[in-house]
C-alpha cells in the first residue's frame, strides 16, 4: 500500500499571508517565494511535514498545480526516443526520460504503452514538468509502473487526506478485502484487489469517504462490502 504519511496542520491562512518556518524547509502548492521569503498564495490550511520540512496550503482544487516533491499518478500519453509524456492533470504533460526507474538500464528499462500508469514523483517544475521513478528515500516508495488494476480521480483534498497519518480509510477497507494502493496528490488513484469487482467497490469507499468524518468511516466502509456481499 503506497501512502504518503507525516503531515500536520498549522493554522489557516489566506493570500499574502506568512509564517514561520524551520531552516532548510521546502515549499509546495499555494505558497510562492516573495523576496527571498515564502508567502501564501491561496487560502486554506498550512500542512506540515516534519520528517522532510515540506509545507503546502490544503485547499479543495480540481486543477493541479505540481510542485517539486510532489507524488503523482500519471497516465502514458506517447512515447518519443527519450522521453514518455505523462499526463499528471497539470497544465501540461510531463516528461519522464526512458531510464529513470529503479535500477534502469538501456537494456533493462521498463517498456511501456500508450494508457499505462506510473507512480511517480515531480523532480522539475520548470517550464515543461518532469517526473521520475525513482525514491529519494527507500525502495518501498513503490514508484514505477502500476500494472492492472484500476484508476480513478478523487479530490485532491480527499487524496491528501487519505496520505496522512492517523487516516482510518485505507485501514478500514483493509478489513474486508487485500488491496494495493498508490495514490497521487494530483488527485489520481490507483487500486488493485485480487478481483475486478472489488477494485470497483473500493473505488465506491474512497468515493463515499469523502466529506466524512473519521469516526464514520468504518461503519460506510462495513455498509458498502456488506451490501455488495449481499447481492454477490
Amino acid at each position: 500500500m503506497s501512502v504518503r504519511s507525516g503531515f500536520s496542520s498549522v493554522s489557516v491562512v489566506f493570500p499574502g499571508s506568512t509564517f514561520k518556518f524551520e531552516k532548510g524547509s521546502r515549499f509546495g502548492d499555494g505558497i510562492i517565494s516573495k523576496e527571498g521569503m515564502p508567502v501564501v498564495s491561496r487560502a486554506g490550511v498550512l500542512k506540515y511535514q516534519s520528517d522532510t520540512k515540506y509545507y503546502y496550503v490544503y485547499s479543495d482544487i480540481k486543477k493541479y498545480h505540481p510542485s517539486v516533491g510532489d507524488v503523482v499518478v500519471g497516465l502514458i500519453r506517447r512515447r518519443t526516443k527519450d522521453f514518455y509524456y505523462v499526463n499528471i492533470g497539470a497544465y501540461c504533460d510531463a516528461t519522464l526520460d526512458l531510464l529513470a526507474f529503479e535500477n534502469a538500464t538501456k537494456k533493462t528499462k521498463p517498456n511501456l504503452n500508450e494508457g499505462d500508469s506510473v507512480y511517480c514523483r515531480v523532480i522539475d517544475t520548470k517550464g515543461v514538468p518532469q517526473v521520475a521513478c525513482i525514491s529519494q528515500r527507500k525502495m518501498e516508495d513503490g514508484f514505477g509502473p502500476l500494472v492492472g488494476g484500476w484508476t480513478f480521480n478523487l479530490p485532491q483534498s480527499m487524496c491528501r487526506r487519505i496520505m496522512g497519518d492517523g487516516c482510518c480509510v485505507l485501514p478500514s477497507i483493509g478489513q474486508y478485502t487485500p488491496c494495493e494502493v498508490a495514490v497521487g496528490v494530483n488527485g489520481v488513484v490507483w487500486v488493485r484487489t485480487p478481483k475486478q469487482i472489488t477494485d470497483v467497490i473500493v473505488e465506491n469507499c474512497l468515493v463515499a469517504c469523502v466529506g466524512t468524518v473519521d469516526q464514520n468511516v468504518p461503519g460506510m466502509v462495513k455498509l458498502i462490502f456488506e451490501k455488495w456481499r449481499a447481492t454477490d
